[in-house]
């Protein structure tokens, strides 16, 4: 069902052509929580050892395989406007971020990734945060079937990464949707990326290649790629 509503959701957008954020909007001062979601405070976790300790405490699936990724799942996590949702540094083992709502991350990012390796998004919301996603240093990174939406500055932001897949998404950030910088082998494919500005930028990106998104900047550019 989760992937039926994040596609519905995305039809919405595209049908619309405009984004569901406006210019001078706020976070609403509380939320609440989804059916089927447990509210959760703020995640940070910095090292393999922080991450097996916190998998522990937290009882979550998974031995951080490939075909057995540690599992943070149904999780409603407001930021309160103080910090990053969910920050995940320095980490080796395969993650995967699947069916969370991630809120309030105002002047932080609703998810934050430094320096990790083999982390998978999937059927996640975003809302109300400074920059939607924020990935720096990273690699093998996935992410399928998310909603950014509300973001004050940027939907998703790549810096120095190598392989990351981006598919089946509605991605919004008010001044670009995603934001590339020295990013290699990376592919977007089957996306809507919406902005009050610029929907795609990428600056010294190579082996990049992006196949059937839609591109809507609302006072700017669709996309614009500097070498």
């Amino acid at each position: 069902m989760r992937r039926i509503w994040s596609f519905l959701l995305m039809a919405v957008m595209a049908a619309t052509a405009y984004p569901l954020w406006t210019e001078g909007e706020v976070a609403p001062l509380s939320f609440s929580v989804p059916d089927g979601l447990t509210a959760h405070s703020p995640i940070s976790i910095i090292g393999d050892d922080s991450l097996i300790s916190t998998v522990n405490d937290e009882n979550w699936e998974g031995d951080g395989s490939y075909e057995n990724p540690f599992l943070i799942s149904d999780l409603f996590i407001d930021g309160n406007g103080t910090s990053d949702c969910i920050q995940l540094k320095d980490t080796t083992y395969h993650i995967l971020i699947d069916n969370c709502v991630l809120v309030n991350a105002s002047g932080y990012s609703g998810l934050n990734l430094y320096n990790v390796t083999n982390v998978h998004i999937n059927s996640t919301e975003v809302k109300y945060c400074h920059d939607g996603i924020h990935v720096g240093d990273s690699g093998k990174i996935s992410i399928e079937g998310i909603i950014v939406d509300d973001s004050s500055d940027r939907g998703i932001s790549l810096s120095n990464c190598i392989g990351v897949f981006i598919s089946g998404s509605g991605i919004y950030g008010r001044y670009c949707a995603i934001d590339l910088f020295r990013t290699s082998y990376l592919e977007i494919e089957n996306c809507l990326l919406s902005s009050g500005d610029t929907a795609l930028h990428a600056e010294e990106c190579t082996s990049f290649w992006a196949s059937n998104n839609s591109y809507i900047g609302a006072s700017g550019t669709g996309m614009i790629l500097d070498r």
